[in-house]
């Protein structure tokens, strides 16, 4: 240090020799060549061992701040890759992110579920973290997950069937439960994120409530999938709530010919103040056959619709899941718990209006 100090002129001669040298290991690895710390250490000046400590973020060994900073700076400019083996078995993580699937998604996935697979794959990307994906709670899947080969596990479901979570749960490894409402009992390790179904009927209820509508219809599926039956409840939630002002709420699943379903509705002489519909291909079968008998939605009726994704046609008040949120905000927790910086929580995502 003290030649850097003093005499300048030997400082300079030796930062040109270090470019030189970063500039032959760029060569090098152009030509396929893996660089070694050894080779960093012979650019960088120091020894094998100080190149250790300086690219560890475990290392107890002190060193100084620009010594540390010069030589990842090195690795760096020439592309340095650790040994991903040897830090694995030093850190004891696979860094394999399972994520579980229904089995159907081997064949058909819906829009939500991509955009939830993309907030979370986006998320993990930027990370060291690698994706390994799983369709359906079989043999194979507990097996690999036993044996080490991920070290935490995101499962992305909306069915009635939750036996295999708990299962899963048993485990032990942080796992984050997306878009299924699931009781948990111990928040060290386990956390859940799913859209606010609560609060998007609440909303419609708002809404409903600031235009005077009394007479609710509920176009809804309940026993399609858990998020359409806590819609459901959520609704009678509501409808309980507001019956003391006279509201009366009614529940219909649509039938596989919800067009001629939906027509002997506005002819049966029932006259309805609003409509709540799940799903958007149900919203423009209504419009379209209130619009055949010379009805006009929003005048003579209002209509509230909520959907799994946007990107689709419908009219009047839409809101959606936020998708892409849920998988970004799954990735942050569980994260969170594998480098034990926070517990697990349940988190409700509002929907989005669009």
């Amino acid at each position: 240090m003290k030649i850097l100090t003093y005499f300048p002129y030997c400082r300079s001669a030796l930062l040109a020799a270090e470019k030189r040298k970063i500039k032959d290991i760029q060569q090098l690895m152009i030509k396929g060549k893996k660089i070694s710390r050894k080779e960093i250490a012979e650019a960088a000046g120091v020894s094998d061992a100080m190149v250790s400590y300086a690219l560890s973020d475990t290392s107890k060994v002190k060193i100084k701040a620009e010594t540390r900073e010069r030589i990842r700076r090195i690795a760096e400019e020439k592309g340095y890759m650790p040994n991903f083996i040897g830090r694995a078995l030093v850190n004891r993580q696979s860094y394999n992110i399972g994520l579980l699937m229904p089995a159907k998604c081997v064949s058909a996935i819906s829009l939500h579920y991509l955009y939830m697979l993309h907030g979370l794959s986006n998320a993990i990307n930027d990370t060291e973290y690698c994706l390994s994906t799983f369709f359906g709670a079989n043999d194979k899947y507990y097996h690999k997950i036993m044996e080490g080969r991920v070290d935490g596990i995101v499962i992305m479901d909306s069915g009635f069937d939750k036996s295999y979570v708990e299962k899963t749960i048993n485990i032990g490894l942080p796992t984050v439960i997306m878009n299924l409402d699931y009781d948990i009992k111990d928040f060290s390790k386990t956390a859940c994120i799913r859209p606010d179904h609560e609060k998007l009927i609440s909303v419609a209820f708002d809404y409903f409530m600031s235009h005077n509508c009394k007479k609710i219809l509920y176009i809804n599926n309940p026993s399609l999938c858990s998020p359409a039956m806590m819609l459901y409840e959520a609704f009678n939630m509501e409808c309980g709530k507001y019956a003391s002002q006279g509201v009366l709420g009614t529940t219909i699943a649509p039938a596989e010919n919800f067009s001629q379903q939906i027509e002997n509705i506005f002819k049966s002489g029932q006259k309805w103040d609003a409509f709540l519909v799940n799903g958007n291909i149900y919203n423009i079968e209504l419009y379209k056959i209130a619009e055949k008998l010379g009805l006009i939605p929003e005048k003579d009726f209002k209509v509230f619709t909520s959907h799994s994704c946007k990107n689709e046609p419908c009219k009047g008040p839409l809101y959606v899941h936020a998708s892409e949120k849920i998988g970004k905000m799954a990735w942050e927790i569980l994260y969170s718990m594998l480098n034990e910086k926070g517990k697990g929580k349940k988190i409700l995502i509002p929907y989005e209006k669009i």
